[in-house]
């Protein structure tokens, strides 16, 4: 092979490995638009969320306690609260402890961590989440639980009841999806 075909050569696989990167960062465009499709944004009060378009929120603060609640929930929520995302905002002040000290797995019982727990960083805050498997005498139920504080110092409960299944370690596909969407959920999580 001469220096012109090698040149010639060397031209092409350039060009085929910019084409295929490009092919990549479309297809991952688009992955990100579809996983988009059908998310609406809230925004209200201290904190601003996507969340799948046809459920329902529900936001209202507690005189007593001054605790801020939101409810995300599917459309057949009064039939099954599984999946269903509970937001409760604190204040007050009275948490202060560090995120990965909040959480004691041994004051749950029948429960294991499915995974590590997750650190996040999210817009004015940072939380950690726990997924979870609650043993149960029929089966398991899978939660998952996230603890958070904004820039400014209040402490917010996440948390949903994803599913309930017949075998311990083995959750549904519903189970799955409530995961995604908690993750989609948390994921663009704002304190305002």
């Amino acid at each position: 092979m001469n220096t012109k075909q090698m040149l010639a050569l060397a031209v092409l696989f350039v060009i085929d490995v910019s084409g295929a990167a490009a092919v990549r960062k479309q297809k991952a465009k688009t992955q990100a638009a579809s996983q988009d499709r059908g998310w609406v944004q809230y925004e209200g009060p201290f904190i601003r969320f996507r969340y799948l378009g046809g459920w329902k929120i529900t936001h209202w603060i507690q005189e007593k306690t001054n605790e801020r609640h939101w409810v995300i929930a599917p459309p057949d929520y009064l039939k099954n609260d599984l999946g269903a995302v509970r937001i409760i905002g604190r204040a007050d002040g009275r948490e202060k402890r560090p995120l990965d000290e909040i959480f004691n797995i041994k004051e749950w019982r029948n429960t294991k961590l499915v995974n590590q727990p997750g650190k996040t960083t999210v817009r004015g805050g940072r939380c950690i989440t726990y997924p979870l498997e609650i043993s149960r005498e029929v089966g398991a139920k899978s939660e998952i639980i996230s603890h958070c504080y904004d820039k400014s110092g209040s402490f917010y409960d996440i948390w949903a009841e994803i599913d309930e299944y017949m075998e311990a370690g083995k959750p549904t596909e519903a189970a799955r999806t409530n995961a995604r969407i908690y993750e989609g959920l948390l994921a663009s999580l704002e304190f305002l």
